[in-house]
């Protein structure tokens, strides 16, 4: 009986950090949006995600549509999309690309709406990251999702 016991506290335990948490199946098996503040701009990016990697493509500066910054930013990011490999261990998303010299680590916390933070882990006070210090991860709706690949 206590083999049993055991065994059914580990499931539950295992369901409850399932339940919790952000597993790389999730990544891969949804479409997803991440949005961050860079330079006091929140930038909204498509975020996809395959078993190595993490891509992310522009959609939105943030800044006013008739603004010159705003064009330049956005002809420029729809030339290539932002290619990072990342591994996913527990709450720990580490996004790396030796190219660009970009090895950083990032919390994931869930919030309350189903949306998960993400905070870069060696940041001090007043410090800026090369991708971001804070972001939000929010999955598509599969009709969101539909919709934007319809208007492509």
């Amino acid at each position: 009986m206590t083999i049993l016991k055991k065994v059914f506290i580990a499931a539950i335990f295992t369901v409850f950090l399932a339940a919790c948490g952000l597993s790389q199946t999730q990544l891969t098996d949804k479409s997803w949006t991440l949005t961050a503040t860079y330079a006091d701009t929140e930038l909204i990016f498509d975020a996809t995600f395959d078993d190595t990697d993490m891509t992310l493509k522009l959609v939105d500066t943030g800044y006013d549509e008739d603004d010159i910054k705003a064009t330049i930013m956005q002809q420029l990011m729809d030339q290539f999309d932002l290619v990072w490999s990342y591994t996913l261990d527990g709450d720990q998303l580490t996004l790396v690309n030796p190219d660009m010299d970009f090895n950083y680590t990032y919390t994931v916390t869930k919030q309350d709406d189903g949306s998960y933070l993400l905070t870069e882990n060696d940041l001090t006070e007043g410090d800026t990251a090369s991708l971001f210090n804070e972001a939000i991860l929010q999955e598509v709706a599969a009709d969101d999702a539909t919709s934007s690949s319809d208007k492509e």
